[in-house]
């Protein structure tokens, strides 16, 4: 199996109802800008003095980029003060958390839900099948074995990425497969994520009295792994880098450390999994945080980035240098992204590369481009990569066989 980067977009949860950017556009339009809206007096204000002149252009990251900047400068604009830029943005963030919440609630209730899980289960199982080939050849404690050859980044901010990854994986786990021998010992081979920075949740296991839940990583595979102490079990991990955070990441303002909420149930539509605008506890000291401090890292200019959002993108980086294959889902490589851009320019050497993207009546098989009638969505990609890339343009999920078909390649 070559090593191969799954690069999620916002249009790979667009079939959940998750809204891209100009559908973002559209509810901030609505909602803030055309009229006063009560529940956020201070963005609202904020952006009806600077767009309401030109409301048809507006976008959000119009807006993302003039509260960083004035922010940033401690400067006076017209009447509003950095101040007021920092609160508008405190605003801004609960705002996105509410249009988030109530589509993930939606998502869950979706029945496309199960396919997005399975989608997950049948890369899982590509895993899975790869270690169990070099499973008696393979020192158990190298890179080789305990990471797949392929990895999620994703750009999304919503939160069924992640939980549809957990559920596929966790029902893999549980199920009575992948047993081997190894050193005359029975153990079960299992997969988890990798999200490549110190993360906690509170356990979602009944009776658990709020016991942390940390996700592995390379260090404790290693552990796991060693077969002079080995226990039930061994482990192979995917990367999974989420390079602008989530929603439903928490920084705590006192120990600065990252929680990962997740509900109160492992039930896969479960109720408590939609973030609300209430306190929460942080799992490692138990201050309260709220909203506000959701770790999201806005699209713009101006970047202050968190440690922990720098060194997931340094591993994303690297990731995405050392493939050899890279399959876009859902991205559209927008001309503004000058970041990213940039990244696949420096980094394209060599690497095959496959776009999944969508337009109405797009057939559900790789292309080259030149057999695409309409170049929408896909020729910024043929500029960038050149024409041995390959497009489908059935839009996910509907494209997941095609995806698996490559993986397994």
């Amino acid at each position: 199996m070559k090593k191969t980067v799954l690069f999620f977009g916002a249009g790979a949860t667009k079939s959940l109802g998750f809204p891209i950017t100009f559908e973002q556009d559209k509810l901030f339009k609505e909602s803030l800008l055309y009229k006063p809206n009560d529940k956020y007096p201070a963005l609202s204000k904020y952006v009806q003095e600077f767009f309401r002149k030109n409301a048809e252009s507006f976008t959000v990251m119009q807006l993302y980029n003039l509260l960083d900047e004035h922010i940033r400068s401690e400067s006076k604009y017209q009447y509003f003060y950095y101040t007021d830029a920092i609160k508008a943005r405190e605003e801004m963030l609960e705002y996105l958390q509410e249009i988030f919440t109530e589509k993930t609630q939606s998502a869950l209730n979706s029945p496309l839900l199960d396919e997005y899980i399975d989608f997950f289960k049948e890369l899982a199982k590509i895993n899975l099948q790869d270690k169990q080939k070099i499973l008696s050849t393979s020192d158990l404690q190298t890179e080789e074995f305990i990471f797949s050859k392929f990895s999620y980044i994703s750009l999304n901010w919503d939160v069924m990425f992640i939980w549809c990854m957990f559920q596929a994986h966790k029902e893999l786990n549980e199920q009575n497969h992948n047993w081997f021998s190894v050193k005359g010992k029975n153990v079960k081979l299992k997969t988890f994520n990798d999200f490549g920075i110190y993360l906690a949740t509170k356990s979602l296991k009944e009776n658990s009295n709020g016991k942390k839940w940390f996700p592995y990583n390379e260090t404790v595979a290693m552990r796991i792994n060693d077969t002079d102490h080995l226990s039930d079990r061994i482990v192979t991990l995917i990367k999974t880098y989420f390079s602008h955070g989530q929603t439903n990441w928490l920084e705590c303002p006192k120990c600065g450390n990252v929680s990962m909420y997740l509900g109160d149930t492992w039930d896969k539509r479960s109720s408590t999994l939609p973030m609300s605008p209430k306190t929460y506890k942080c799992v490692h000291c138990r201050e309260d945080i709220d909203i506000k401090n959701s770790a999201m890292l806005l699209q713009t200019l101006i970047k202050k980035k968190p440690s922990y959002i720098m060194e997931i993108q340094k591993k994303m980086r690297l990731e995405i240098e050392n493939a050899e294959r890279i399959i876009f889902v859902g991205y559209s490589l927008p001309a503004d992204d000058f970041e990213y851009r940039t990244m696949f320019l420096s980094k394209n050497k060599d690497k095959e590369i496959y776009v999944v993207t969508y337009q109405e009546g797009g057939l559900n098989e790789w292309l080259p481009y030149d057999k695409i009638t309409n170049k929408d969505g896909i020729e910024t990609f043929y500029n960038l990569f050149g024409k041995g890339t390959q497009f489908n343009c059935a839009g996910f999920p509907n494209a997941k066989n095609s995806i698996i078909q490559v993986l397994k390649s």
